[in-house]
């Protein structure tokens, strides 16, 4: 996984306004089917990360846990976070190519 590439698209994504964050947020957009991708913090609490990976699951969408809540937050120049959705296709397949690149 390219970390660096990813967090350089979730810095791109959130200035064209197209990161959503917080759990609650993430996950209304996921049973939408306006989420395409989800970033889940290592250092998330367990019941978030439980309910978080299971409509990931339900609706096919690619997760990654791999930052802490204050990386995710420095990302996209807000506070800490615990899960970021990204509502954009083109940057979701982007930060999918670049888990699979090793």
């Amino acid at each position: 996984m390219n970390e660096e590439k990813i967090k350089a698209l979730l810095g791109f994504a959130q200035k064209a306004r197209k990161v959503i964050s917080g759990d609650d947020m993430v996950i209304a957009g996921m049973k939408k089917k306006q989420v395409f991708f989800v970033v889940l913090a290592m250092d998330a609490s367990e019941y978030v990360g439980k309910e978080v990976r299971y409509y990931a699951e339900k609706y096919q969408i690619p997760l990654i846990e791999g930052f802490d809540k204050g990386t995710l937050g420095l990302v996209i120049g807000k506070s800490p976070r615990a899960v970021l959705g990204v509502t954009d296709k083109n940057f979701a397949a982007g930060m999918q190519k670049s888990i699979s690149a090793v």
